[in-house]
């Protein structure tokens, strides 16, 4: 069974292509040739592909910031996508301004570290998780933000919240998607990591996270660090795609409907 998911992180509002240091002086990335990307990817696999975003989706362009976000939230609507993570700058707009961007929204917003302080539950508006189902295979999503959000957006918008550990969150959700018949776990993890050359090892808080993670984790698509990865960090595959719209991480997963054995290659194009 071939299952194919697309990623992208940190679009931060970026509807129009721009130039980069690294871009030789071409325009890059913006909402047409992430479209472009995205519906060449599909047509590889047609009816087993799923597209997810790993967090900070709304908030850096005055193109996105002049409506808070809501331009994004239609684009990605019409892409398909099928859930993101909540990022850090989600809230830079006050949790009423991410409320009516989930409601927009014809995704759900996953978070799973995310509780209130006062009541000790995740909120109404942040679901922990999402199932999915491509050519007859379950697939559990669970969504993941930086701890390090009350220092990253503006502290009084996220008082009320408290973000806890990410493998503790990981675990609790991995045996309430198996009982509802998951086969595939993707974490959506909006925290991040970064290649350390000279120690030849990836570093940061996702990459901290993930050896205590359960070890039926499949992928994780990461966010914050606004790097290109594509690597295997305790058996799991981890992927990020830049930022703003200029790459696609592409991995397709081919699942043995016998042993559940699960084969993974992956690959980032930019856009």
């Amino acid at each position: 069974m071939h299952l194919t998911f697309l990623a992208t992180n940190d679009f931060h509002g970026a509807l129009e292509s721009k130039t980069y240091p690294w871009s030789n002086g071409r325009p890059v990335g913006g909402a047409g040739a992430l479209a472009a990307a995205i519906e060449s990817a599909r047509e590889v696999n047609p009816g087993g592909t799923v597209l997810l975003d790993g967090g900070d989706v709304m908030q850096g362009t005055p193109i996105s910031n002049l409506v808070r976000g809501a331009s994004v939230i239609e684009l990605f609507n019409l892409l398909g996508y099928d859930a993101a993570a909540i990022g850090n700058h989600e809230f830079d707009w006050g949790i009423d301004t991410l409320q009516a961007r989930v409601a927009q929204a014809r995704f759900p917003f996953l978070s799973a570290n995310i509780v209130e302080r006062a009541s000790e539950r995740a909120p109404s508006w942040s679901p922990a998780t999402r199932l999915l189902e491509r050519k007859g295979v379950r697939i559990g999503v669970i969504g993941l933000t930086t701890r390090s959000t009350p220092a990253t957006t503006l502290p009084d918008n996220v008082r009320q919240l408290v973000f806890t550990d990410l493998a503790q969150a990981v675990n609790r959700a991995v045996p309430q998607l198996q009982a509802a018949g998951a086969e595939l776990i993707v974490v959506l993890a909006h925290a991040g990591a970064v290649y350390d050359a000279d120690a030849e090892r990836y570093r940061g808080e996702i990459a901290d996270a993930m050896p205590a993670m359960d070890a039926a984790v499949d992928l994780v698509v990461s966010g914050h660090t606004h790097t290109l990865q594509n690597a295997e960090l305790n058996g799991i595959v981890l992927v990020q795609a830049r930022s703003s719209g200029t790459a696609l991480a592409i991995v397709d997963l081919w699942v043995d409907p016998e042993s559940g054995e699960v084969v993974c290659s992956t690959v980032d194009v930019p856009t």
